[in-house]
C-alpha cells in the first residue's frame, strides 16, 4: 500500500446507508474507484484486507453482505482463461435493504435504568439460622460469646444490621461478636512490672483488685 493512499468516508455512507466497521471501509474503498458509475473495482481481497486490517475471509463476508444489501454490483469477467470478479458501488437501495425515513416509535426502550432488574443482595449463608445452628457454630469455632444473646439480638431486629440493611452472613457477624467479646474481656499477658512469668509453671490467681502473691514469697521486688 502506497504511503499517499487514502480512503474517503462520506457522510451518506454512515447517515443514510448506516454502514460501520469493515463494511464501511470496504464500501468506501470501492466507492472511491467506481463513483463515476463507469468504472469497476478489480482489486483483490488482499488489497481490501490491508485497508480493513482484517483477514481475506472477513473481507469476503463484507463483500457478500454489501452485495446482498444492494450496495455493490458484482460481475464476473474471463480474462486469459481466468475468472475475475469485479465490484461497483451504488447508492441505490433495493430490498431487502431499506432506509427508513422516520424513526421507529413502537419499540420499548432498553436503556432506561428503571427497566433493568435490581440486583438482589446475596445471602452468603443461604438462610437465617436457627438457635441450634448458632450454638453449634459457636461451639465448633471455640467462640466465647453467648449464642442465645446473639440469636435474640438479631431476631429482634428481623436480622438486620444497625444501618437497616439485611444481614448477609450471620457467620461473619459471629466473628465480629467474638472480637467485641475479646475486647471487653482482656486476658492477662503473663508479664507484670517488668518481670516475665512466661517460663514459670506457677499459677497466678487474678482477683478484681490485684494479684495474689502468696505463692511467690521467694521473689524479691
Amino acid at each position: 500500500m502506497r504511503e499517499d493512499s487514502y480512503v474517503v468516508i462520506q457522510a451518506f455512507m454512515v447517515n443514510d446507508l448506516h454502514l460501520k466497521g469493515n463494511e464501511l471501509i470496504v464500501y468506501a474503498t470501492i466507492y472511491g474507484f467506481t463513483q463515476d458509475g463507469n468504472h469497476w473495482f478489480y482489486g483483490t481481497k488482499g488489497y481490501l484486507s490491508e485497508w480493513c486490517g482484517a483477514t481475506k475471509g472477513t473481507v469476503g463476508n463484507c463483500l457478500k453482505s454489501l452485495t446482498d444489501k444492494g450496495l455493490l454490483e458484482r460481475r464476473e469477467k474471463i480474462e486469459q482463461g481466468q475468472v475475475k470478479i469485479e465490484y461497483r458501488a451504488t447508492r441505490n437501495v433495493t430490498p431487502p435493504y431499506k432506509i427508513c425515513d422516520t424513526p421507529h416509535t413502537n419499540f420499548a426502550p432498553i436503556n432506561k435504568i428503571e427497566d433493568k432488574p435490581k440486583r438482589q443482595p446475596k445471602d452468603i449463608d443461604g438462610k437465617r439460622p436457627t438457635i441450634e445452628e448458632v450454638k453449634a457454630y459457636v461451639q465448633e469455632r471455640g467462640y466465647h460469646f453467648d449464642p442465645q444473646h446473639f440469636f435474640d439480638y438479631y431476631s429482634a431486629s428481623d436480622w438486620k444490621m444497625q444501618n437497616g440493611k439485611p444481614v448477609k452472613s450471620w457467620k461473619q457477624c459471629c466473628v465480629t461478636w467474638e472480637r467485641n467479646w475479646a475486647k471487653s474481656n482482656p486476658q492477662p499477658t503473663g508479664r507484670l512490672d517488668g518481670y516475665n512469668f512466661a517460663g514459670r509453671q506457677d499459677t497466678i490467681t487474678v482477683t478484681n483488685d490485684a494479684y495474689d502473691w502468696s505463692d511467690y514469697d521467694g521473689i524479691q521486688f
